[in-house]
């Protein structure tokens, strides 16, 4: 690794960080001690990493060293040498899962919500400027669902204290992984790796589903009472588990993500999602007989 790959590595794991603890660069360079500035320019790459700089947000960010052993890597690499200190990286297995480098620079950002009377449609716009030497084949963005817009720090505290089922794709990685909250706040996450259905029950029932995907509708969606699934632990072995109810359609749901599937494949011919404002005014909550 070349020292500018490592400072670059360094910035994208600060910025993974960052916005895995749903914090703004503002609200990261308060609990540092730093000048907001600072972490943006670490983040783009303007500044280099340091020791101190690290340190605090290794500690502030709770990355579990992993922001820390970035800075090692860079510091290695500058004893090293730099440049010459490691073989360049083919292009084709270059990936960008996060635009979060030094090579891009985002020169302009306008985003812009329409609401036709049923659905919202987001569209966003960014002119991108390359700084660096590679060529740019995959720009991918996180879009962050305010809960209270304007508010974004008291999204991400309502999103802390109330976790939301996600799929890697649906954050731009190209993972086989999706992460499961269940309903009794006090129960561990359910973490998928590479999980696939293999049985299902004939018995079905139906409830309305929301989804990130399209935050603002909710629609009607039959599945299966008893699903079986087979899912891969770190060490390689398989573990089949049978999940009922409520929690089974939460992980059919996330491995439908997986599938390439929205929840709306599912509906029935005819049936369309409503406004969310809609849904709340018919009171219903998932029920599951006894």
């Amino acid at each position: 690794m070349t020292t500018e790959q490592a400072a670059e590595a360094f910035s994208a794991e600060t910025a993974y960080w960052r916005e895995v603890r749903g914090l703004s660069k503002r609200a990261l360079a308060s609990a540092m001690g730093f000048d907001p500035s600072y972490v943006s320019h670490v983040e783009s790459g303007r500044h280099k990493p340091t020791e101190d700089f690290a340190r605090r947000a290794d500690e502030a960010l709770g990355a579990g060293k992993a922001i820390w052993k970035r800075w090692c890597d860079y510091e290695a690499a500058k004893a090293r040498g730099g440049r010459t200190a490691a073989p360049p990286t083919p292009r084709a297995a270059a990936e960008q899962p996060y635009a979060t480098g030094s090579a891009l620079v985002v020169e302009h950002d306008a985003a812009r919500l329409d609401y036709d009377g049923r659905l919202y449609r987001l569209t966003m716009r960014r002119r991108l400027r390359n700084t660096g030497t590679e060529p740019v084949t995959r720009y991918l963005i996180r879009i962050s669902v305010d809960r209270y817009p304007g508010e974004p720090e008291r999204s991400n505290a309502h999103y802390r204290q109330h976790p939301l089922t996600i799929a890697a794709p649906q954050i731009g990685i190209g993972r086989s992984a999706a992460v499961v909250q269940p309903a009794d706040s006090a129960a561990a996450a359910i973490v998928l790796l590479n999980p696939r259905v293999t049985d299902r029950s004939e018995e079905t029932d139906e409830q309305f589903e929301g989804c990130l995907s399209f935050f603002d509708v909710r629609g009607m969606v039959p599945r299966p009472l008893v699903i079986t699934v087979v899912t891969t632990e770190l060490d390689g072995t398989e573990v089949t588990t049978v999940y009922e109810r409520g929690l089974a359609r939460l992980i059919a749901h996330e491995i439908d993500h997986l599938d390439g599937l929205l929840y709306t494949a599912r509906m029935r011919p005819g049936v369309e999602p409503i406004p969310v404002e809609e849904y709340r005014q018919t009171g219903r909550a998932w029920a599951y007989g006894q």
